[in-house]
């Protein structure tokens, strides 16, 4: 048990082999270069319109990818560390999140997902942060602040508008003050990007949104390699899913909120995920939920021989991954 549960143990060794570990994937992108970062599908935002991203050079979208990715990284070790959602988890969490979001390597560069992905995980400290007060106003407003803005970046964003909701429900007595602050800090975004563009006199990007169809391109299974890592993934997420509920009773009452808060995200993002034509981008907002409800099972089992090989099948089949991703941009 000690060997396997190493990775989550809160040493200096585990976080420099993290990064190290991290690193080695996002440097594939040197050695083995996608042909043009901007042919690659990006979710479009509200304002960045098209699929592009950012109008930079490749190699400057790839030297400020690997910073952000890291810094999401670190987000989830401090947002479990705070809240202990999964004690004893440490730098398990981000190890599974590793495990499960990084299948393409040729993704880990300067994007507005990427980005908006280091927002999401603000709004969930604040979210977990609001289930400890009783009016948590705002908390509340600079989610809606924080979620719009992540928007105008990646428009799937949006679906964390109702999570927000339902979180607040599933934790909390219902609270209109609350309510009215998260709308109000969506509107002040709203109102101050609008504002802007007017006194610039560049109103043009408010009439091209993008539309519903853009955002959801609508379910269309893609590659069988895809499909085939999904459906192992989606296993032991089911798998670890029914353990937690059976573990759900013995866990004081703000771990329980603070899954419920998880498990509407996992729901929520599933859903998400298979409307968006199971977008690989994507994965790195389904991979939040599905780390920790992972974590939870590799920590929380009793059987130790499913610690170990657990561990070692998610390796593996993110190194397929890779290479799969590899041999994809050669050919």
């Amino acid at each position: 048990m000690r060997n396997t549960l190493w990775l989550s143990k809160n040493h200096l060794a585990n976080l420099i082999l993290l990064i190290v570990f991290s690193g080695l994937i996002w440097a594939l992108q040197w050695i083995f270069p996608a042909h043009h970062i901007h042919t690659m599908p990006h979710l479009p935002g509200l304002l960045i319109q098209g699929t592009s991203g950012f109008n930079m050079p490749q190699h400057v979208l790839i030297l400020l990818g690997y910073p952000v990715f890291l810094l999401n990284l670190l987000l989830l070790f401090k947002l479990n560390s705070q809240y202990q959602i999964v004690a004893n988890a440490n730098f398990l969490i981000a190890w599974m999140y590793v495990f499960v979001s990084c299948t393409d390597y040729r993704y880990l560069h300067f994007s507005p997902g990427l980005l908006s992905v280091s927002v999401v995980l603000i709004i969930l400290f604040l979210l977990f942060q609001a289930t400890q007060k009783r009016q948590a106003l705002s908390e509340l407003y600079f989610s809606g602040l924080l979620l719009m803005s992540a928007a105008l970046l990646n428009a799937i964003v949006v679906i964390f508008i109702p999570f927000v909701f339902l979180a607040l429900i599933a934790t909390k007595r219902p609270s209109w003050r609350e309510h009215v602050n998260f709308i109000m800090g969506l509107l002040t975004t709203a109102l101050l990007t609008t504002g802007i563009l007017y006194l610039t006199n560049n109103l043009d990007p408010l009439h091209h949104l993008p539309g519903l169809n853009a955002v959801f391109p609508g379910l269309n299974i893609p590659d069988y390699k895809v499909v085939l890592h999904d459906f192992i993934i989606s296993i032991f997420t089911i798998t670890a899913m029914v353990h937690l509920l059976g573990k759900m009773a013995s866990h004081k009452i703000m771990i329980r909120k603070h899954f419920h808060v998880i498990n509407i995200l996992l729901i929520l993002t599933v859903i998400t995920y298979f409307f968006l034509d199971m977008n690989i981008l994507f994965r790195f907002y389904l991979g939040i939920p599905v780390s920790f409800i992972l974590t939870h099972f590799i920590i929380f089992t009793k059987y130790r021989y499913l610690k170990r090989s657990f561990l070692w099948f998610m390796l593996i089949m993110m190194v397929i991954s890779e290479v799969l991703a590899v041999f994809n941009n050669l050919s």
